[in-house]
C-alpha cells in the first residue's frame, strides 16, 4: 500500500512502529530495570505485528 496522506508505504509505516516499541521495551529494561514495563510492552508489540502482517 504506497502513498496516502503522508506520503509513505503504509506496510512500513507500520514495521517501524513495531521496532520502535521494541526499542522502548528494551530501554525499559536495560535503562530503567523495569522488566515487567518491557514485557508488557513485547505483549503490545506481539499485537502490533499480528495487525502489520509481520
Amino acid at each position: 500500500m504506497a502513498g496516502g496522506v503522508l506520503g509513505e508505504d503504509a506496510g512500513r509505516l507500520m514495521a517501524w512502529a513495531v521496532a520502535r516499541r521494541v526499542e522502548s521495551a528494551l530501554w525499559a529494561v536495560a535503562e530503567g530495570g523495569d522488566l515487567a514495563a518491557g514485557t508488557a510492552m513485547m505483549v503490545q508489540v506481539r499485537t502490533l505485528a499480528d495487525l502489520a502482517g509481520l
